[in-house]
């Protein structure tokens, strides 16, 4: 009798299929997200930044071991679909305050992360659904209440552009 891969692969995946799978929610978190504060930026805070007039904040975390002038590459988070829920409880608003994975995918550590909204059609409020407008999410183009770009300093925290 020959050896066949495909009925050895049905056996198991059949076998995994017969134990029932544990409820996610039910595993307690291992990493808790700072809460958002007043105030300048400071290492192991979360806070709101405005980078251009008269467009909504942007979520910055600077990580627990950043120092100034030390270099750190960044997580651009954009905030999901708002309105979202789904069965086991996973929620979106669309809104950068809700933002929740960089801050999983770094620990807190080794990165600067930055939630941003997606923008609305006239550029001065976070756009809940969908992916907001291409004209106005480019970062390179005027702010809606300016007539050139006023883009951030990334070397005021330090971060490292390409990295």
């Amino acid at each position: 009798m020959a050896f066949r891969p495909s009925l050895l692969l049905a056996c198991a995946c059949a076998s995994l299929h017969a134990a029932p799978l544990p409820d996610i929610s039910t595993v307690p978190a291992d990493l808790s997200i700072p809460q958002l504060s007043d105030g300048p930026p400071a290492a192991g805070k979360r806070v709101s930044l405005e980078l251009f007039e008269g467009t909504p904040p942007v979520i910055l975390y600077l990580p627990t071991d950043w120092a100034q002038g030390k270099k750190f590459p960044v997580i651009i988070e954009l905030a999901g679909n708002g309105n979202f829920k789904n069965s086991y409880g996973d929620t979106s608003s669309g809104l950068p305050e809700g933002s929740k994975l960089g801050y999983g995918l770094s620990g807190g550590k080794g990165y600067i992360w930055a939630c941003v909204p997606f923008l609305n059609e006239a550029g001065d409020k976070p756009a809940i659904s969908w992916w907001g407008t291409p004209r106005i999410t480019d970062p390179t183009a005027p702010s809606p209440s300016s007539s050139a770009p006023s883009p951030p300093s990334a070397n005021a925290f330090s971060a490292t552009p390409n990295a």
